[in-house]
């Protein structure tokens, strides 16, 4: 997934004609000089995800278990900068047409419900195995 919003983003920033970071970063450096370094607690969690993304989405293909890691600390910035781990989860409540407060909440509750399926699965991931299930896969590997 991490893979896709970066490829997202990519294309996105492409189709609006900006270069892709380096628009943001001359955009981040404007709002530093604009609104002092207390914008540095906003712009600080979103830059931090954005070079993870990298990283984890690396680590991930390569089935590293350091990627599961990444994956958990990345779970609080993107609550915080509202970047599900599903790309496009978000717009599934975005069309709705109900009250701004409702949308709202209905976007943190699947933002929420989001991170919380992918915790689980990186739970199941990070799992320990067993040697009686490793055994149990070596004899159905033999055809045993």
């Amino acid at each position: 997934m991490d893979a896709a919003q970066i490829l997202i983003y990519l294309v996105s920033a492409l189709r609006q004609g900006r270069t892709p970071y380096l628009h943001d970063i001359s955009g981040s450096v404007a709002v530093l000089d604009s609104h002092g370094w207390t914008a540095l607690m906003f712009l600080t969690p979103s830059w931090v995800l954005q070079l993870s993304l990298f990283a984890s989405c690396a680590l991930l293909l390569w089935r590293s278990r350091l990627g599961a890691y990444l994956a958990y600390v990345q779970m609080p910035l993107r609550l915080m900068v509202l970047m599900p781990s599903v790309p496009f989860a978000l717009t599934l409540v975005r069309h709705l047409d109900v009250a701004p407060t409702s949308l709202l909440v209905l976007s943190g509750c699947l933002l929420l419900l989001v991170e919380l399926l992918k915790l689980r699965m990186l739970r199941r991931e990070l799992r320990p195995v067993s040697s009686a299930s490793v055994n149990a896969r070596k004899g159905s590997a033999c055809g045993i």
